[in-house]
């Protein structure tokens, strides 16, 4: 679905995922194009995928398999450990990864010229400064780190999503909001009232389930469900949240098994939700 078409006609369900870790990165994109899902969440911290292996002739590449299958660009993955970001040998080579990230999603979304989606996202985990205490030193370090992000994501005209419980407080430097069920239901929280109080500072609302046992596995697992999907994708609607949901695999027992679980599940329940078309 690239210029000139356009994404309302798309009869795919409103789902984007990464392809596998356990599979090449070209099957695993060609299993989700045959699996029905409409984007790819590219693997940024993958062997082989991160923006710093990638010269202008991979990136041309990537934009080609992308368009080969169909499959837009919801965003790139870059869970880069929240403790580099405050560590004084390695905060400068994390916060260069961010940018170099942003600047692989913006040459993939050029190279895709896709007029009819939103920009990528750069999703990330940040530091949570009520973990810092006191240590003046450190909130120091992460707030430059916050005002450093922002600039990178408003110069590139990308969003960088900080999915960490801080970041309804982090909008004001620049950066969106991502949210993950699974961090919700961990703390006790509703994932639709979270997503409702983002609103249209949502960049990347993710979908994956927290079992009773509290593993990560796919929605509408039978007997182990906790995610009301319905209220979820409802408060997304409301909250005009006009992206994919990412299906996020990531710690699944069978991710393929997974993606395809999901795909099949909630594919019918996404469909009526008027903001998610």
């Amino acid at each position: 679905m690239h210029v000139g078409s356009s994404a309302s006609l798309d009869p795919r369900p409103r789902l984007a995922a990464a392809p596998p870790e356990d599979r090449p990165v070209e099957e695993g994109l060609a299993d989700l194009a045959k699996l029905g899902y409409r984007a790819c969440q590219w693997p940024g911290m993958r062997s082989g995928c991160r923006a710093k292996d990638l010269d202008r002739s991979g990136r041309r590449g990537v934009a080609a398999t992308l368009r080969k299958r169909e499959l837009g660009l919801s965003g790139i993955d870059l869970w880069i450990p929240a403790a580099h970001f405050l560590d004084a040998a390695t905060v400068d080579r994390a916060v260069a990864a961010v940018g170099e990230a942003v600047g692989l999603a913006s040459e993939l979304a050029a190279g895709l010229a896709d007029l009819t989606r939103p920009r990528p996202v750069v999703s990330v985990q940040l530091p949570i400064e009520s973990d810092l205490g006191k240590e003046a030193a450190l909130v120091s370090r992460l707030n430059e780190v916050v005002a450093e992000i922002g600039r990178v994501a408003a110069r590139e005209g990308i969003p960088v999503a900080d999915h960490s419980s801080d970041a309804f407080a982090r909008t004001a430097a620049g950066l969106a909001i991502g949210v993950d069920p699974v961090a919700e239901l961990a703390a006790g929280r509703d994932p639709a009232l979270a997503a409702m109080r983002a609103g249209t500072n949502l960049a990347s609302a993710r979908l994956a389930d927290l079992s009773r046992s509290g593993l990560r596995l796919p929605p509408l697992e039978p007997r182990e469900a906790r995610l009301d999907l319905d209220a979820y994708v409802a408060a997304l609607d409301v909250g005009g949240y006009r992206r994919e949901l990412v299906v996020d695999a990531r710690q699944w027992r069978d991710p393929q098994a997974g993606l395809a679980a999901t795909i099949e599940r909630c594919g019918d329940r996404l469909a009526p939700m008027g903001g998610l078309r």
